[in-house]
């Protein structure tokens, strides 16, 4: 069946969480995810994300998961403040047992062709720890534009022209 996106719902909520637990315990997400407090309250955002299509912070996102041969192996959140001025790849992550064979590659290009298709801005925010995601963002024609006051690097996406 090949790969596939779809709409992420509650039922995908451990599913999301353990790989996002997991990734903050290296660095690759806020690191205060992984302690008791940080699970709570990240857990509660993923579970408002899922069922409203909202952070808590009232920000729209969605989440989606990424799937191959029908067995999910990845997923993204996509949030918006203002479509205006752009969508953030909000977070983004690939079990640790499909990494390096290309699936965060081609869940990068699906991604970028739906921005393209849109004609829609994209922002994306990496840890310093994020080495492979920060090198693949660059390869695919992000810049990085900007460092927030606690070390994650800014990286915004041109739409490419037809």
């Amino acid at each position: 069946m090949g790969i596939i996106f779809y709409e992420a719902t509650i039922n995908d909520r451990k599913f999301i969480n353990d790989i996002v637990i997991e990734d903050s315990k290296h660095g690759f997400y806020n690191r205060s995810i992984e302690a008791a407090s940080g699970i709570t309250s990240w857990d509660l955002d993923l579970k408002y994300i899922l069922e409203n299509k909202k952070r808590i912070n009232g920000f729209n996102a969605q989440a989606y998961i990424y799937a191959h041969n029908e067995i999910p192996i990845g997923f993204f959140i996509m949030s918006v403040f203002d479509l205006k001025l752009a969508q953030e790849l909000w977070m983004a992550s690939i079990v640790s047992k499909y990494r390096r064979k290309g699936f965060g590659n081609k869940m990068l290009n699906g991604i970028l062709e739906q921005v393209n298709s849109k004609k829609s801005k994209l922002l994306a925010r990496c840890s310093k720890e994020s080495k492979i995601a920060f090198d693949m963002l660059i390869k695919k024609g992000f810049k990085k534009i900007g460092e927030t006051n606690d070390g994650y690097r800014l990286l915004g996406y041109k739409v490419k022209e037809n």
